[in-house]
Parts: structure tokens; sequence; C-alpha cells
């Protein structure tokens, strides 16, 4: 029954908000910082709308419209991930030959992007093996060894797919491993404990008489930015008094009054 919302059965303990982190755009962030494409690169840099600059950089900032960027939107989330002309032409009533020539107009806005993905294709085919971003190996031998070919195109989408949800993994273990030192080391779980996660989103409960003095603290350990990252994995906010009935919320993250300790302030959170 889709009217069924099995996320509201989720509750914290009395006195205590839900509190929902994901991070933003991790299927695009983790290519960027991988590539160092220009095109994305800028935009995550300067804060800039992604989907509309893929858009621009497709059709031109003259020719640029909602209904190209919702476009672009789709193809920033597929098309890298094996999305290929027929979903498009299907999806936005474009002819099979339209849709080709999208995908392929796609390809070419963003081409250090797409260099790496067919460079990676090659090493993971040549090693057995590609890696994550943390050094960790995606193991992709015997699908490319295997007889079908239909093996062998998973191989090669794996070595793509596979090290940027691999990346994704690692970031989340990463993270997990700085709150449990933060919170549960210090035995601070009576103000903030783990819930529950699925995967690029964890939650929390939240004493709600210190909600704000520990959301700029757990949202500094989440947008986590390595020292050659040109920016830092931002994070979507959620609360609420139940799991299935969190309301989004907006907020950004002041870190530049050094009178409030190295987590900063919350200089402006309103609901989404």
């Amino acid at each position: 029954d889709g009217k069924l919302n099995i996320r509201a059965a989720f509750l914290p303990d009395p006195g205590y908000y839900w509190v929902s982190m994901d991070f933003n755009a991790e299927e695009l962030r983790i290519p960027t910082l991988i590539t160092k494409e220009p095109v994305w690169l800028d935009a995550f840099s300067h804060g800039k709308d992604i989907h509309k600059t893929t858009a621009i950089a497709i059709w031109g900032e003259e020719n640029y419209s909602k209904a190209r960027r919702k476009i672009a939107k789709s193809a920033n989330f597929g098309i890298l991930y094996g999305q290929t002309g027929r979903n498009f032409a299907e999806a936005f009533g474009m002819t099979l030959d339209e849709g080709n020539q999208f995908v392929e107009d796609f390809k070419a806005s963003l081409p250090v992007l797409f260099r790496w993905v067919r460079t990676w294709e090659k090493v993971g085919e040549r090693q057995g093996f590609v890696t994550t971003l943390f050094g960790r190996p995606i193991r992709v031998k015997s699908y490319f060894e295997a007889d079908e070919w239909k093996w062998k195109s998973y191989a090669k989408r794996l070595c793509v797919n596979g090290t940027i949800q691999g990346t994704g993994a690692d970031i989340m273990k990463y993270m997990l491993i700085k709150l449990f030192d933060r919170f549960y080391k210090t035995g601070r779980t009576n103000e903030i404990r783990f819930k529950n996660m699925i995967h690029d989103e964890i939650n929390y409960q939240m004493r709600k008489d210190i909600l704000f003095d520990l959301l700029p603290e757990v949202m500094d350990i989440m947008r986590i930015q390595l020292p050659d990252w040109e920016f830092p994995m931002e994070v979507g906010l959620e609360i609420g008094n139940r799991w299935g009935q969190s309301v989004s919320f907006k907020f950004k993250l002041d870190k530049e009054d050094k009178t409030q300790g190295p987590y900063g302030t919350l200089k402006e959170v309103k609901p989404g």
C-alpha cells in the first residue's frame, strides 16, 4: 500500500527530536573530486546550481530554460551511471536519434569527466581492479574475464559506479568513526544518539533543549573535507518528532565567528 508510511514508526525517546542528515549531491561531488572536471568543479566550489551549470554547458547560456535544467538534472544523475539515449527519448519525448545525440552532447560538455570514465574502464580491465578515492580496491577481474558480453558491460559500469559509490561508503565510515569518537567515547550519549542510517543518510535523536548547540557540531563533522579537496561534502537537514514526519530545514553554518569555538554557529535555520 503506497499510503503506508513505515518510517513514521521510528520514534525518538521523550525529550528528543528526530534529526536526519544526508549528503547533498554526493553522486556528483565525488566524481568531481576524483576527476577535477572543470565545469562541475567550478559549480561546487562557488556554490552554483550544478544542474543549471550543466544545462548551460550543453546548450549555452542564451538557450537556458528550466525545462532544459530538468533534462540536465536527469542526465547528471543518470548518464554517468549507465542511462542511454533510449532512456531520455522515452522520458522527454525525444526520438531515439535525438536521445542518442543528447547523450553525446552531454558527454562532450564534460570532457574531463568522461575521459576519466574511458581511462578508468581500461585500468579496471588491465589490472583487474580499481580503487576508491581512499585507495580501497573494487575487484572487477572475474566480470571482465566472463564469456558473456553482459558481464563485461557490467564490469565497465562497476569500474565507474563502484568507485563512486565505494568512495561514498568510505566517507560514511570515516564520518561514523569521527562521530563515535566525539560523542560515544566522551560519554555524551544523553545528548545525542545514533538511531539508524540508509545510503547517505544518518538519523539521530538530539536533546530538544540543546538542539541548536548540537547541530553545528554534528554538521561540522559531516561536512568532511580532506586537505586536497576543493570543497566539502555538504549536508541536508530534516527535523521532526519521528522519522516519517520530519520537515526539511535550510541552514547556514557560520564558521567565521571564532568566539563560538571550532564548530561555528547556526547563522540561519528555517523550514525548507
